[in-house]
């Protein structure tokens, strides 16, 4: 079980509009306690049977019977806020429990978006949100989309907070990989699935730095093989060789770990989470031999030459989704998202072959190592292309 460094105090506080209002405090308290009372029950019915096979086969069969929709997921989330008994007796995915604690935690810091979206704007954020009731627009009642309302809470936790641990890629990735579940990946997925789990507790923890005490781990077997990558078949080495880290995000994963990781003598890192430097790989660098760039199209355009003496590090965007495309609904202004100036269309084979043709001319052997959650279309596409000529090493996190 990891160690507990606890981020704020260990009372449950909300915003000042919530906590001036004892009634409307206490239904708060209550629906994170029944969360906490759900990921207890879930660790406890889960836990000791999910590393077998029919474990892996009872969890795949139930997470696959429920629908992704963000509307079901949605009305089932604020059914479970309202009747504990209910979420108890139902087949409740981990999924709507992380909404709602997304709007819990975003609850930290307001009631909602405010008159005129002007705790938004404060922020920096533009956006179009729509609510169950107009005239009192809580956060518990927005119906905006999941993945906005985690773009809105990753950014107003590197304003408010600065780092954090919460993997919300860990959650948006398994979601979509849940979604097109076939039976050959069931025991991938249900393994991820035990990450997810994890990142529930990290997201209470956050709300209720005691829980960090009082809710168990998913314990994985192996969360991160190091000896590994230096071992057969990967043999991974840095001499006469021209380095590459593409990473996932890893907001979750030991610090030490990271640390490891992030401090080799890379020439390029592609790092595909925008908030790396937040609690991510990133943040864990602790040389000055490095150039940051937040890589889009005319980024790539203008690529020359790799550094020999320092790492060229690259975040693919700053959104915290690689997949995020502002529109009219949500956008921060201050944010360049990783596929500007690309059309929607085979935008991944675009921006792909853009860092294969910088590759290209290098005459030093390509030595790639993956570091990665789940296997996206556009680390798919890198893996095909660049195995051909390269020695990549795929290092995956609990799957």
């Amino acid at each position: 079980m990891p160690s507990c460094t606890p981020q704020r105090t260990s009372t449950l506080v909300f915003c000042q509009e919530i906590e001036s209002n004892q009634q409307l405090r206490d239904q708060y308290c209550r629906r994170v306690r029944n969360i906490a009372k759900w990921y207890k029950a879930t660790f406890e019915r889960y836990n000791t049977i999910l590393k077998t096979e029919i474990g892996m086969e009872t969890l795949a069969k139930e997470l696959g019977e429920i629908s992704c929709d963000s509307a079901v997921i949605a009305d089932m989330a604020q059914e479970f806020l309202d009747d504990l008994d209910y979420a108890n007796g139902a087949k409740m995915s981990y999924f709507s429990m992380s909404d709602a604690l997304v709007k819990l935690i975003l609850s930290k810091f307001s009631f909602g978006p405010g008159p005129n979206n002007q705790f938004l704007t404060e922020c920096g954020i533009s956006a179009r949100l729509q609510f169950k009731d107009p005239s009192r627009k809580s956060w518990l009642g927005c119906r905006a989309d999941v993945y906005e309302l985690a773009e809105i809470l990753a950014k107003i936790l590197r304003d408010k907070v600065g780092s954090f641990n919460i993997d919300f890629q860990a959650l948006s990735s398994d979601r979509e990989a849940r979604a097109k579940l076939t039976h050959s990946g069931e025991a991938s997925l249900c393994l991820s699935a035990m990450r997810c789990y994890n990142v529930i507790r990290d997201m209470l923890i956050f709300m209720d730095s005691d829980y960090c005490d009082q809710l168990p781990f998913f314990e994985f077997e192996e969360l991160f093989d190091y000896d590994r990558m230096l071992a057969e078949p990967c043999c991974f080495s840095f001499d006469n060789a021209t380095t590459i880290l593409i990473a996932d995000s890893v907001h979750d994963v030991r610090r030490d770990y990271r640390k490891a990781i992030a401090n080799m003598q890379w020439n390029l890192v592609v790092d595909l989470d925008g908030y790396s430097d937040c609690g991510g790989l990133l943040e864990t660098v602790e040389h000055n031999r490095i150039q940051r760039e937040v890589l889009c199209r005319n980024v790539a355009d203008n690529l020359t030459q790799l550094p020999i003496d320092h790492t060229l590090w690259y975040r693919c965007g700053e959104y915290q989704s690689i997949d995020f495309l502002p529109k009219d609904s949500l956008s921060i202004g201050a944010y360049t998202e990783f596929h500007k100036n690309l059309p929607c269309s085979g935008r991944y084979v675009r921006m792909a072959d853009k860092l294969i043709m910088f590759l290209k001319p290098s005459k030093l052997a390509l030595s790639i190592c993956m570091i990665v959650f789940w296997i996206n279309h556009l680390l798919f596409y890198l893996l095909m292309i660049l195995s051909r000529t390269s020695k990549i090493c795929v290092m995956k996190y609990a799957v």
